[in-house]
């Protein structure tokens, strides 16, 4: 059994932190925090899949995207992020270097959007099955939002049960996860349907892996933006990143339905160009009536 990308074994493990998370917060504000972190990605998920109105993405594949987001990509992410800060603390530990503002700011601006940028959209090339699904240039900037918004989505479950449980208990949680699902959530989507769309013109236009790079490149920017917003000043910086965030989200629909337009549009042309023009069936009148004339003209000269 694997639905949805989740095996017995991820679902275990699944269970097993559900459990824990229970036994530390309660079973009431463990079971709110997780509908306010999944449901509106989910939400934003079944919207961006529905922009397309011609072969949309089967749920199952999306499915799996959202789950390599949600499961593997984040814990990936926290490993190698955690590594590289550990690294940097090995070589200018013993300086001024790393402060703690400064550490704040490099691990937010520069390591979160290198790395998270770099394993959530990993999930559609290794997926051998997703890749061969991305065969339009829209597929893939909805594959990859669908693994941005797992991401999010248990990004602001640490969040929400970290920070802001600590904070202001059950309300202060429940106020940061919805805040970040108007935000940061969008900003994960947007995002990684950026190097998405580079992955699908790798895919389906065959044109060289730098493609992909320049939109990693785009996600990075955009995603480092967000947090030195955010971080530089925490009430006004939030409004730009929320502009941000909304701004990115609004290009990737726009995107979606104007390619999804285009690759309606080739396919009616290819089927005009297959049906037989006014000259053709001229043609082909004509042939009909000779071969008639033909054949009753042989039945006269026979009798």
């Amino acid at each position: 059994m694997n639905f949805f990308g989740l095996g017995p074994g991820r679902l275990i493990f699944i269970f097993a932190i559900v459990v824990g998370l229970a036994m530390s917060y309660g079973s009431f504000t463990t079971a709110l925090i997780i509908t306010l972190a999944f449901l509106p990605s989910i939400a934003y998920l079944y919207w961006l899949r529905n922009l397309e109105k011609t072969d949309k993405e089967p749920w199952e594949l999306l499915g799996q995207a959202f789950t390599w987001g949600a499961l593997s990509s984040i814990f990936l992410a926290l490993f190698i992020s955690s590594a590289l800060i550990t690294i940097a603390h090995g070589i200018f530990g013993d300086g001024t270097f790393f402060d703690v503002e400064i550490e704040l700011f490099v691990g937010a601006v520069i390591v979160a959007p290198f790395v998270e940028e770099a394993v959530k959209p990993w999930g559609i090339l290794r997926n051998q099955n997703m890749r061969k699904e991305v065969d339009e240039l829209e597929d893939g900037s909805i594959y990859g939002a669908a693994c941005g918004l797992g991401f999010a989505s248990t990004e602001n479950l640490f969040y929400g049960l970290g920070p802001g449980y600590l904070l202001g208990g059950t309300e202060g949680a429940v106020i940061l996860v919805i805040a970040r699902s108007l935000s940061s959530t969008l900003l994960h989507a947007s995002a990684t349907s950026f190097t998405g769309h580079g992955i699908a013109r790798y895919v389906v236009e065959k044109e060289p892996f730098s493609i992909v790079v320049r939109h990693y490149a785009a996600a990075v920017a955009v995603h480092a933006v967000f947090n030195a917003s955010v971080i530089i000043n925490p009430f006004y910086g939030f409004v730009v990143a929320l502009i941000v965030a909304v701004s990115g989200i609004e290009f990737t629909r726009r995107r979606i339905i104007d390619l999804d337009l285009r690759a309606a549009d080739v396919a009616y042309r290819d089927q005009l160009s297959q049906q037989p023009s006014r000259d053709d069936w001229w043609k082909r009148s004509g042939d009909k009536w000779r071969d008639r004339t033909s054949s009753w003209e042989n039945k006269k000269y026979r009798t």
